[in-house]
């Protein structure tokens, strides 16, 4: 009997605890961020305040500078990186190394005088000079106050995991003179991949104008392309400074969301704490995602402050709030709410779609409905169209959406007029899907062609086949080789770019009406290696060909050189070829909420279902067949992605999963299967 109670308690336990991570997600990163990255600087040498500080302040990032505190020679400039939003960083006052019998002197030295000199903020982390890290100091910088060090050697494997087993010597990428932007955007790609913590190393950066050469020195253009490649991945890393990278992770890995007062329909209850002690340094607000429910709250307060809402999409709502910082109520600043949604809330664009609009009104006093109007216009529909009662204060309205509507997030806006008077507004989002997606290599708006070369010319056209530019190569054929090269990157072998992941190549064309001649278009790739060539007839009207990327034979699509073009066909001759409306193509997958997931066969299993640890997966089949699995948490976040899979193979995974629920969508052949699990 003892046993059965004990093994109920810990039931209940267990239930208790998963009900409390249901609450909602505390996001691994700010703003839901896959990753994030820091900028640091070590020495504060020259070119930090001429070049990096307004490099960084024109892009809207922020960096972490590592200065020599007996080094500065104007303390107003590094004052100003600061307001900007940078972080002063202990480097120690005259760059000693630990092993130094004066080390702890100057951490100090160099804390009290940064922070006599820089007001706006207090030194929270450490850069080793020479990188040499010895565990006897831990003391001694923590004392000084300083949560985390930065180290220099690079991470194992460029690998960047959300588990961070030392905040005192986290490895850096270190950026040299000669390294390239490839190398730098790379270490994004791994740490999107990893999911953790990138910081990046410089020390000197120059410029004609600015002589900085005190270490490796970086060239203001090679900095400037670094950045524009980090703005690029901005939607999905943080770019922050160590210090609050470091505060959020260590916050996240030990904070909780849990509920105090459960929803009523207007105003909703909840605590986030953490078990660091030091709030007054450990205070940096996390990221919240939280299911609403239908309630669409308006506001939210803590401890008498009211928190930014940062996003409300499909009854998600997403902000910011310091753990520990009091109890955080969700509320309806009218006491009214209007509740939107769509069926289905994404589709592709080559057809009509119908979609069920619905609108439900929740209030806690009573009201009589005057006015319910949608507006259709970033569809296509009315501006102020009456949507149907269907009685106890819920609507709807079914339009027609026309094919060919323009891809992308469409908001429509539902307004709600009572006779309290109050009137309410919800937006409901709709994603419009492109039949594909392209890039465009040569049009009129966009050109990726660098060059050209035998004779190409780029000429106005009224009968070019896109916009009214075209390419003209007028060539004539003699016994040697003639080809219209179209070289889209410059010639060099570091500037190739990636195809892969495109299917196909579009391109139109005319040339003369000659009986049997046409052009074959080939790939080049680095060091000079061609594809397999893809023939294509001429006529005197433009034609458009796609051409799958597969038709050019065993190449390397990541590393595309050039677009080759040869007169076929003809032993001599002369004539004109027009070239246009080069395009790559690829064609869109879509992903189907988990709710309508088809069903098929029982083929796929997973054990132990519930689990503590890890969850083995498998899917049985009578041949093998290629597969993918996806794992989606509660709030619809995918949290796993598995790598190239077949049937009848064993995978694990869930070690890092938080406690909750998840399905498992595994898909075979274009059908998907649907299990849920349970993490204890």
């Amino acid at each position: 009997m003892k046993n059965l109670q004990s093994i109920l308690f810990l039931f209940l336990l267990s239930f208790a605890f998963l009900a409390q991570a249901q609450v909602g997600k505390i996001c691994n990163w700010e703003g839901n961020k896959k990753a994030a990255v820091v900028m640091t600087f070590d020495d504060w040498s020259a070119g930090h305040n001429a070049i990096v500080v307004p490099e960084l302040k024109t892009r809207n990032l922020v960096a972490t500078f590592y200065v020599n505190s007996g080094n500065i020679g104007s303390w107003a400039n590094v004052s100003t990186a600061a307001t900007n939003g940078n972080e002063i960083g202990n480097h120690t006052k005259t760059h000693v190394a630990v092993n130094t019998s004066n080390f702890s002197t100057e951490v100090a030295a160099a804390k009290t005088v940064i922070e006599s000199n820089v007001t706006s903020q207090k030194v929270t982390t450490f850069a080793y000079p020479f990188g040499t890290v010895d565990a006897g100091v831990l003391p001694l910088l923590k004392s000084s106050g300083c949560i985390a060090a930065r180290g220099v050697g690079a991470p194992g494997g460029g690998q960047y995991s959300y588990s961070i087993s030392d905040y005192y010597n986290y490895p850096s990428f270190s950026v040299y003179t000669a390294t390239t932007t490839p190398a730098f955007t790379t270490q994004l790609q791994n740490v999107i991949n990893g999911g953790g913590l990138l910081t990046y190393l410089y020390h000197s950066v120059n410029s004609q104008s600015v002589v900085d050469n005190n270490y490796e020195p970086v060239s203001q253009t090679n900095l400037q392309a670094q950045l524009t490649a980090l703005q690029s991945y901005e939607s999905a890393v943080w770019v922050t400074t160590f210090s609050n990278a470091v505060k959020y992770h260590r916050e996240k890995n030990c904070a909780s969301l849990t509920q105090v007062q459960a929803p009523d329909g207007i105003k909703w209850i909840v605590k986030l704490s953490d078990t660091l002690y030091n709030n007054a340094v450990y205070d940096y607000p996390l990221t919240l995602k939280m299911k609403m429910n239908g309630v669409n709250y308006d506001k939210i307060m803590q401890n008498g402050n009211t928190l930014t809402i940062d996003s409300k999409v499909n009854d998600t709502i997403t902000f910011r709030a310091v753990p520990d910082g009091g109890d955080i109520t969700l509320s309806l600043s009218s006491g009214t709410s209007v509740v939107g949604s769509a069926t289905p809330s994404s589709f592709v664009n080559t057809a009509a779609t119908l979609v069920k609009f619905a609108v439900e009104v929740v209030s806690t006093k009573s009201i009589t409905v005057t006015s319910v109007k949608i507006n259709l216009s970033s569809v296509g529909g009315g501006s102020a169209v009456n949507m149907t009662s269907l009685g106890n204060n819920k609507y709807e309205y079914s339009y027609t959406i026309a094919a060919g509507i323009s891809a992308g997030s469409k908001t429509v806006t539902v307004t709600v007029v009572d006779n309290s008077p109050e009137t309410n507004t919800t937006d409901i989002t709709l994603t419009v899907l492109p039949s594909f997606t392209y890039l465009d290599i040569y049009t009129d708006a966009s050109s990726m062609v660098n060059g050209t070369w035998g004779g190409v010319t780029e000429q106005s056209n009224s009968g070019a086949s896109e916009g009214t530019k075209d390419y003209v190569f007028a060539y004539t054929i003699s016994s040697y080789w003639a080809g219209a090269g179209l070289d889209i990157c410059g010639w060099a072998d570091s500037g190739a770019k990636d195809f892969s992941d495109y299917d196909s190549l579009q391109i139109s064309y005319k040339g003369p009406a000659s009986a049997g001649t046409g052009i074959a278009v080939s790939l080049i790739g680095t060091a000079s290696k061609k594809s397999t060539s893809k023939s294509l007839p001429l006529s005197a009207a433009y034609t458009t060909a796609k051409i799958g990327l597969s038709e050019f034979g065993v190449f390397d699509l990541t590393k595309v050189t050039e677009i080759a073009i040869d007169i076929t066909g003809a032993a001599s001759g002369a004539g004109t070829l027009k070239i246009d409306n080069i395009r790559l193509i690829k064609t869109a997958s879509i992903t189907t909420d988990v709710q309508v997931f088809k069903t098929i066969a029982n083929t796929a299993s997973v054990f132990p279902n519930p689990f503590a640890n890890e969850v083995t997966f498998i899917i049985s089949s009578d041949e093998n067949k290629m597969a993918a699995v996806n794992v989606v948490n509660m709030l619809g976040d995918v949290v796993y992605t598995s790598a190239q899979l077949y049937t009848n193979q064993n995978i694990t995974f869930g070690k890092d999963f938080a406690p909750g629920i998840y399905f498992v969508d595994s898909t075979v052949s274009g059908q998907h299967q649907v299990i849920k699990i349970c993490k204890n």
